[in-house]
């Protein structure tokens, strides 16, 4: 299994093993390039929601507002550009569009509101 690979004049690769190669190697090439399961991310997204149900919002560095999935992160980054995740109207859109997002915990204090 040490055979040689090659690329003949009409461009298929041919390896001393196991022949034409080309189709095999096109569709690795295609399937390392495809970004993950839409499926996979969204059941993920939804783990990532259930644990954070239990985060405070207010943190010593500001206000936990969403957890995001680091796939979803970096597509809606490379699709809409490197200052998508700043634009506050932005962030708002993806959060009413994507609610599993969304960090809905409870603050630790007590809060009680006095009618008037």
């Amino acid at each position: 299994m040490n055979g040689s690979i090659t690329i003949d004049r009409r461009g298929r690769i041919i390896s001393e093993d196991f022949g034409d190669i080309t189709t095999d190697v096109i569709e690795e090439l295609v399937a390392m390039s495809r970004p993950a399961e839409p499926v996979i991310v969204e059941r993920e997204q939804a783990e990532i929601a259930r644990v954070a149900g239990n985060e405070a919002r207010d943190l010593a560095c500001g206000r936990l507002v969403a957890r995001i999935h680091p796939d979803a992160y970096a597509y809606w980054e490379q699709r809409e550009g490197e200052g998508f995740w700043k634009d506050k109207h932005e962030l708002k859109n993806f959060l009413r569009d994507n609610p599993a997002c969304r960090v809905n915990s409870r603050s630790r204090r007590l809060s009680i509101t006095k009618p008037v």
